[in-house]
């Protein structure tokens, strides 16, 4: 009885969490925490969401990025892919420019520059 329960709970391992965690209420976790950021990182990692083949994280990273930036470019969450491609194609210009101005902002040492 007592090898059983130890192989039981040797086998319990912690879920991972963010945007590559295996649960899907992980990966929410990290949407919406995403939502009140203001880094490229997580913005990208916010895109990459929108290619999700779950709707509800695809929908929430939708609204988390609308939130950030004011902005759709028209994606539509419960849409086919075909039809979201070009929206996300936006996005990534987006993020290619957020990058660029984002680069500019910090300092030297990577710190934001002060205004």
């Amino acid at each position: 009885m007592v090898l059983g329960l130890g192989i039981t709970l040797g086998g319990c391992q912690p879920v991972q969490t963010g945007f590559d965690s295996p649960a899907p209420t992980k990966r929410i976790d990290a949407i919406v925490a995403a939502s009140d950021l203001d880094d490229p990182g997580s913005l990208g990692k916010l895109i990459g969401q929108l290619q999700s083949p779950d709707p509800a994280a695809r929908m929430l990273a939708i609204r988390a990025l609308q939130t950030r930036t004011g902005e759709t470019f028209g994606y539509e969450h419960a849409a086919p892919r075909w039809e979201r491609i070009e929206s996300i194609n936006q996005w990534v210009e987006y993020l290619d420019e957020y990058e660029s101005q984002w680069a500019a902002k910090q300092e030297p040492n990577g710190e934001p520059a002060v205004d």
